[in-house]
């Protein structure tokens, strides 16, 4: 029984990431630099996040070699919120999250861009698998959650 329901996440984890692929908006308010259009990364779509709830950005390596990133979680007008950077091992995730506190705001919109540091680690980069989840403090439940979108170089 706990066998067929781990399959049943699994799969239903790979139609969400098939799905995210052809849906997921990936817009931007923020002007990327030449630097930033010729490397690789993963991006989101805009998820809204109000008070009460956490948007945890997780990437996982399924490779095997360690890849050196930068994850960001950038609100609306591209003001990064968090920036956090670190090696994930093969077979190691990284994660980090950011819960909406206070400024007379009820509601913000996120979106998070996942880049590798080293720019000799492209192939190792593509191994990476992530999601930006929005859960609610209180109860746990997952509210949302959109899967990166991987974004070639640009020439």
């Amino acid at each position: 029984m706990k066998t067929q329901r781990r399959f049943t996440q699994v799969l239903a984890l790979i139609a969400l990431l098939a799905l995210g692929a052809f849906w997921a908006p990936v817009r931007s308010n923020e002007q990327p630099t030449v630097a930033d259009m010729k490397a690789p990364r993963m991006v989101t779509g805009l998820l809204g996040l109000a008070a009460g709830q956490t948007a945890r950005m997780s990437v996982v390596n399924w490779g095997d070699q360690p890849v050196k990133v930068e994850m960001l979680l950038l609100d609306e007008n591209g003001k990064a919120d968090i920036v956090r950077d670190g090696i994930v091992a093969p077979g190691q995730s990284l994660a980090d999250e950011f819960s909406w506190p206070c400024c007379g705001v009820e509601r913000v919109e996120v979106r998070s861009i996942v880049r590798p540091v080293d720019p000799q680690g492209r192939k190792a980069f593509d191994q990476l698998i992530g999601t930006l989840e929005i859960f609610d403090n209180e109860t746990g439940k997952t509210t949302a959650l959109l899967p990166y979108i991987s974004l070639p170089p640009v020439p």
